[in-house]
């Protein structure tokens, strides 16, 4: 009896480690990934088109101010996308009521003219604070999208996300981008 309760606790314990070494989606904790990039539209056009890079952000709050590169051997999964715009930009208050959009690029390392997007969004601007001409408050608008994907899309070793997002002529503005996913094995 006592030989069985011993084998019984020591399986217990080791399957204990094992689910305990994944989450509730079977992935390791440290294969999460949050990138995040912030970008302030400085075009003519008003574009935010990649000026500072997705950069990985950690759990205890650091983070790199470089390109996030998918290690090789991996595949990174990403599942959710956020993306916000403001502007406290009197030319911005004409596009209260107008929608902008919001891409993501999936672009080859080796070769730049091999891209594709696999994910686009738009939204419509709106109005955070009070329109007022006689008071010194802002008069501020936005937009954005927080999208939880049930697939999502993969991104492999050999390229990288880039993002784009277009306010109109003469916009402005500050976007700020959110991608979450995970690195799985790359099988191919």
């Amino acid at each position: 009896m006592k030989l069985t309760s011993s084998v019984f606790l020591i399986a217990m314990l080791a399957f204990s480690s094992i689910v305990l070494a994944q989450t509730h989606m079977g992935v390791p904790p440290e294969d999460f990934v949050t990138l995040e990039a912030h970008c302030s539209v400085v075009d003519d056009i008003g574009n935010c088109t990649n000026i500072n890079p997705l950069s990985r952000t950690y759990p205890d709050g650091s983070g790199g101010t470089v390109a996030f590169t998918i290690p090789e051997g991996k595949l990174l999964v990403v599942t959710d996308v956020d993306w916000d715009w403001g502007s406290d930009n009197e030319i911005d208050v004409a596009r209260v009521g107008k929608q902008i959009g919001f891409k993501i690029y999936r672009k080859n390392l080796s070769n730049n003219s091999l891209s594709n997007i696999p994910f686009s969004s738009h939204a419509m601007v709106e109005t955070d604070a009070v329109f007022c001409f006689k008071c010194d408050k802002p008069i501020i608008v936005s937009a954005g999208a927080d999208t939880q994907m049930t697939s999502g899309f993969i991104v492999t070793s050999d390229a990288r996300l880039e993002y784009y997002l277009s306010v109109g002529l003469m916009g402005s503005g500050t976007l700020h981008v959110v991608v979450r996913g995970y690195l799985l094995p790359d099988r191919r």
